[in-house]
Formats: C-alpha cells, structure tokens, sequence
C-alpha cells in the first residue's frame, strides 16, 4: 500500500482475524472497524457506531435479486482493508483536495479468491480540518455486470447521539418546488409512561441536518452526487421521558429513493448499471454550527458539479406573470419598461450592470406578435441608440425575458411537433406501465417527457435560436420536474434513471444558454441536479399575501444554502397589489412583507400591473395600476434596499431555526441575517394575520448574529429610515402584525 502522509499522522491497526481495523487522522477523525459495524469519532467524541452498508443487486441478465448487508458478515466470503492515497487511486486528489480512503473490501461468492462480486465500503478522510469525511457503497461484479435500484451508504441502527443535547431537531427538505412543497424543521416524540416505544422520522431528499437551535450544533448527512441516483437521508428518533440527550434510533443514507407523493413517481427506482457501480457519495459531517454545516454541504455539491457562471449579480426586474397572466399585453410590458426607466432606476433599482430584466412569461408569445416581441429585444431595450423611423432613439439598456417549459409534455399539444422538429410531442413521452404519464402535481395536463428524445433536443435548440434573434437573455424554465419522472425506458438505452434523463436534458439547455449568453432562470424544478441554471426559484406561484411570503420564507428558513448550489435564490414575482384588488386596499404591512422576503433571498422582481389598459375577459383593469406605482416607488425605490441587493449575491440564514411558525405552506422563522461588508442585515417578520394578532417585539442578542458588541454602530430600520438604539447587547425590534422589518446595522 502505497501512502503520502506523514507516518506520524497515521494511526493504523490490523489485527489476523480481520475483525478489527482503525485509522485516525491526527485526532480529528477516527473510523474504526470492528465487530463487522464501523464506528466513527470527531474529536474524540462518538458520532455515529455500529454503522452499516447494504446493496440490493442483481446480475445483469438473471432477474434474481441479493441483498447483502456489511452486518451480516457470515454472508461473505472474506474481509480485506486497505488505506487508498492518490498514489493508489489519482481520483483521491481531484477538485475537492487531497485525501485518504479508508476501505473496506467484502467478498461476495463461494470464496475470497475467486469471488462472484466485492462490495467497497469506503470513508474518504481529508488532510485539512474539516468537519465532514465521505462515504459510499460501491459494488463491483467480477466477470459479470451488476445492476441494483438500491444501495445504502451509510446506516446505523444503534442509538446515536450525535449532537449531545435535548430537544434536537431534524431538517426536511423537499424533493422540488411543485404543489408548494415545502421545507420543515422537525422534533422527536418524547416517550411517555404511555408512549414507551415511540419515535418519529424525517425522511428527507438528498440532504437534511440533525441539530439543537440552541447550542447550534449539527450532525448534516447529504449526498453530493446527482448524476444518477434520487438520494434521502432518514433520521429517526426520540426524546427520552426524563432528562438525556435525544436518541437517534435510525440513521440512513440511500441512493434509489421513490415516493408518489413527495417525488412524483409510480415506479420503483430506475436501476444503475455496469461492471462497478456506486451510490451516491454522502457527506458525513459534524458542525458546530448546522448553518454552517449545510451552506458547506451545497459549496462541496458545487465543487463536484460546478453550475454556469454568472457575473451580473441579482437580477432585478419585471414579470408579466404576476398580475397580468394570461392577460399579458404590449402595452402593459411598455408600461413596466417605461416605470423602472423613469422611477426606479434613478434610485438604484437594477443590476450589477444597471439593467433591469423584463420577463414575458406565458402567454406573452400569444398575445404579443413577433414584431413588437423582436422590437422590445433588439431594439427597445438595447443598450445603444437605434433608428426608430426618422429619428434616432436611446435604448432603455434592459434585458428581455421569455419563458419555455422544455421538459414536459401538454395533453393539448400531442399531436403537434416540436419546434422544428418532424417528431411529435407524442412521440417523446415517458411511458409508466406502459401508458403516458401525468405529472401528479403539474394542472392542466402536464405529463413527463423523455428528454433523450431527439424530438426534445431539437425543441430546445430551436426556440432558444429563436429567442436569440429576439433579443433574449433572460430565460424563465417551468415545469422541469417532468425530466426527472423513473420511467419504463428511454430512448437513449444508456439512460437507466430518472435522474439520468434529467441531467440529458438540462445540459442541453445549458449549452445553448451559454452558446447565446443567457441567464436562466428554473422555476417548477427540483432542487438537485443545481448544475444547470444561474437561478431558481425557492417556491413557485407566491403572490402578495402574508402566507405567500411566509412560505417563501419557509424556504428561506431551511433552504437558504441553496445559494451555494444556485448563484440566485429567487422568491417568484414580488406583487405589491394583486390583480384581484382593483381598489388598491392591500393593506401596506403586505406589500412590504413580499418585499423583504425578496430582499432575503436574492432576485428582485416585481409583477404589478402598471397598465389601466391591461384588461380581463370582463373588460376590468386588472389590479389597480395607481396603488401598485405608489407601492413600488416606497419599496422597489428605496435607495437603501436597492444597494443592498443590487450588490450581495446570497440569502439571509436563520438566526435561530427552532422556532418556527406554522404557515399554509409550511412553518418559517421570523428572524433572518445577513453580514456583507460593513454592514449586518437583520429582518424580523410577524406573520399575524387574526383579529387579536398584535406587533412582535423583543431584543436580538449581537452574539446571536455573529456581531461583537463593541463594533454595532449605527442602527436604521431601511423601511421607515428610522434611526434604532441598541438594548443592551442586543438590537431592538418592534414589527406590527402582517408586516415586516429591516435592520442594518453599521459595523465599526
């Protein structure tokens, strides 16, 4: 065995029954192996023992399915265990650093030497202090190839207390953004005379954190590959009656993860094929802060798989589908256009370029000709002068948007081809059981779409060059998840999984948005593969309400890591008077709700009607234009707000994260922040809404948000451009009920 470390940093140890094996790397992490179950230690405290790996598998071309499990060790052949260095293995030094596996070998078949299949059981370790190592299952067919649906990385079925305290939490996290999913932060049942055995599970997708909002401290599992596998991590645990830290019963880490009502699939889990074939890897960290712990997780996924890059910060805009829908006209957009030019701009309102991005959602391409849709791209809101008739005219240096749904199919559109392409939408759907398949949650008929489909790739390439030529470089994608569904089979035989078509497809269109320089932009998608789009939106079809803004807030609560996988967090259109209010009466607290939550998270699109022109089916003004430019000069004109998100990529974190309030999509905190530069952002919500709702007041803590009392400067609430004293250490907030508040203060 070849090694590059320092023998004095190693530790090891064998013993010739193969029943015991240790590595250490200088203390921090210890991964022994022993009893047929791993035990793993940080810094000399337990973090998880006896834990396991399993794969369910068969050999390709006989049906029969095994399943073995690293506990069960009198189903194996033999043992063997090596310490892997990049000497051994070049693939231990690539771009998440240099490294060390701990592997175990485990012998499938009649004997050690001549075995049918080897099960690798690895721990990748690293040489730099880092709170996480990796671990993965891997099965290998010798002589034959090997397919499985199933395989679990890491488990353990002892009782764990991985972050030693009472009350912990566990984080769930959906699988998409569809049918307002939404994200929680979950306790453990405390047993009881009565309930003795009782415990409760989070079952979460792809990643979720095991913490106390207290202390801070958090045990984070995720995967950080996307390229095959659905992944979930299972916590299962409980409180126990009297005193004691809570227990976690049942720890999982699984690739092959199908739920109807969470994933949207009626199959099982499509199988991953080949001579050796691997789960996903999962992080397995240990943190003294779980915020810490996630927004590392999301920067490791966007090492492994890097999204494109994108320079022009925040985009800050309009959108038609907020009030307008599908009543979108010319001159409603001409309206948004011409208000921002003339009212917001001036006070900072618009991106690292200063242009602002008009999106034309859908029905834009129904009702707006080609003309007047080619006109408002390459001439309109150019960024030079431009021959209008006889006079020369200056363009309004924006950006146009237009809006695509690549990867579902419509009940309506069969029988029709794709943009220039012979083949039907018919031709390309994703059979389930052998029939076309609905997406559960999609309305109006969406059904799953096979994205290797050569009908799908000409469909992409065809309408970005047409969005091309119109001027188009914001680009919304919608109903994504219809890519992702485990279907029968696909056209392209290579594709065995969902998540296989899905990251076909996607890199399609991210190809062509860097071959036009396009910002894109996903909005019903999930959450991972994040490799593909600039942004995404952290909930979908959020209009004005306090329940929209707290379910935006919800993800923002659980789910603000996602800036490390996506360079924007974007919360939907920000409406400050909803197409339904033609009076204007949207209370103020409202409006300025929607508007803090989209400062939290990163884009900084609005969607009112600015038009008295832009009418229903029963010739009314849709929302009411007059109340909607007086909203967005307090909110899209504030100076203050302006240069925050103008100039700071990223979302607000949690300040706390234990307690949320239950919403209609889901329970949010109420407290946020922020450090950038010289300055730390804090944002308070009350999300009240009844008739004995009351203002929210109280005192945050400095310490709490990472700021040494000694620095705090000035304080002004951005809103009302009031000046805020301090409260002892802390800082002071009084939020009214339905309403919202910003904070910044000044550090010395």
């Amino acid at each position: 065995m070849k090694k590059y470390i320092a023998a004095a940093l190693l530790s090891l140890a064998a013993v010739s029954s193969a029943s015991a094996f240790s590595y250490s790397w200088s203390g921090e992490w210890y991964v022994e192996h022993e009893g047929w179950q791993v035990n793993i230690k940080h810094n000399n405290r337990s973090v998880v023992s006896n834990a396991y790996s399993e794969v369910t598998f068969n050999f390709v071309g006989d049906a029969t399915e095994y399943t073995y499990n690293t506990t069960s060790f009198e189903s194996f052949a033999g043992v063997d265990y090596s310490i892997d260095s990049p000497a051994d293995d070049v693939a231990l030094n690539d771009a998440l650093g240099a490294s060390i596996m701990f592997h175990i070998k485990w012998f499938i078949g009649a004997s050690k030497e001549s075995p049918d299949a080897i099960l690798h059981q690895t721990f990748r370790l690293f040489d730099d202090g880092r709170d996480y190592v990796l671990s993965q299952v891997e099965l290998e067919g010798v002589g034959r190839d090997v397919e499985s649906r199933k395989m679990i990385a890491f488990a353990s079925w002892n009782d764990n207390t991985p972050v030693q305290a009472r009350d912990n939490r566990a984080i769930y996290v959906p699988f998409y953004n569809d049918g307002y999913a939404s994200y929680a932060s979950n306790t453990f049942f405390t047993r009881t005379l009565i309930n003795t055995k009782g415990t409760s599970t989070t079952e979460s997708h792809e990643v979720s954190a095991y913490y106390n909002s207290s202390s801070r401290a958090g045990f984070v599992l995720g995967s950080i590959d996307h390229d095959k596998w659905k992944s979930s991590v299972t916590f299962t645990g409980y409180t126990p009656r009297s005193g004691g830290n809570t227990v976690l019963s049942k720890i999982q880490c699984l690739s092959g993860y199908t739920n109807y009502d969470t994933t949207g699939d009626t199959l099982p889990h499509g199988k991953v094929k080949g001579n050796r074939i691997g789960s996903a890897r999962f992080m397995v960290g240990d943190f003294d802060d779980w915020r810490t712990g996630l927004e590392t997780f999301g920067e490791v996924c966007n090492t492994v798989a890097p999204g494109p890059v994108w320079t022009g910060g925040n985009p800050m805009g309009y959108s038609t589908w907020g009030a307008m829908k599908e009543y979108v006209s010319y001159d409603g957009v001409k309206a948004a256009i011409d208000f921002i030019d003339s009212e917001l701009r001036p006070n900072g309102f618009g991106d690292l370029t200063n242009s602002a991005s008009i999106s034309l959602d859908a029905f834009a391409e129904d009702n707006i000709s080609r003309n007047k849709i080619s006109y408002l791209g390459n001439y309109y809101l150019a960024n030079s002068n431009y021959n209008h008739g006889n006079t020369t005219q200056s363009g309004k240096n924006m950006t146009l948007g237009a809006y695509c749904g690549p990867l579902v199919g419509w009940s309506w559109a069969f029988d029709s081809n794709f943009d220039g392409s012979s083949h039907t939408v018919r031709e390309a759907l994703l059979k389930v059981n052998g029939s076309e398949y609905k997406v559960p949650k999609h309305p109006d008929g969406g059904h799953a779409i096979d994205p290797t489909h050569p009908g799908v790739r000409e469909h992409i390439e065809n309408f970005m060059r047409k969005y091309a030529m119109l001027g188009v470089k914001y680009v919304k994608a919608d109903f994504l998840d219809g890519g992702i569904v485990e279907g029968d089979s696909w056209y392209d035989p290579e594709v065995t999984t969902g998540v296989m078509a899905y990251n076909y497809g996607m890199k399609i269109l991210r190809e062509q948005a860097e071959k036009y320089g396009m910002y894109v932009v996903e909005s019903i998608a999930p959450v991972f593969p994040a490799n593909y789009a600039h942004g995404r939106r952290v909930c979908c079809d959020v209009w004005n309400s306090v329940s929209d803004s707290q379910y935006a807030m919800n993800a923002m609560s659980y789910g603000w890591w996602t800036d490390r996988i996506y360079t924007v967090n974007d919360p939907d259109h920000l409406v400050m008077i909803p197409d339904s209010d033609t009076n204007g009466s949207t209370a103020e607290g409202i409006s300025r709700m929607r508007a803090t939550s989209g400062v939290c998270t990163g884009a900084f699109i609005f969607g009112d009607n600015l038009s008295e022109n832009v009418k229903n089916n029963n010739n009314n003004t849709i929302g009411n234009p007059s109340k909607s430019k007086e909203r967005l000069r307090t909110y899209m004109g504030n100076k203050d707000v302006n240069d925050y998100v103008r100039n700071n990529l990223g979302s607000f974190r949690p300040v706390d994260g234990g307690s949320p309030v239950s919403g209609t999509h889901g329970a949010a905190e109420t407290q946020f922040y922020r450090i950038a530069g010289n300055y730390c952002y804090v944002a308070v919500f009350n999300y009240g809404t009844g008739t004995f709702s009351g203002s929210s007041s109280g005192t945050i803590s400095f310490d709490r948000l990472g700021v040494d009392s000694s620095s705090v400067g000035e304080i002004k609430e951005l809103w009302t451009g009031n000046s805020v004293s301090p409260s002892g250490n802390g800082l002071p907030y009084d939020v009214p009920k339905s309403d919202a508040r910003i904070y910044r203060i000044t550090l010395n």
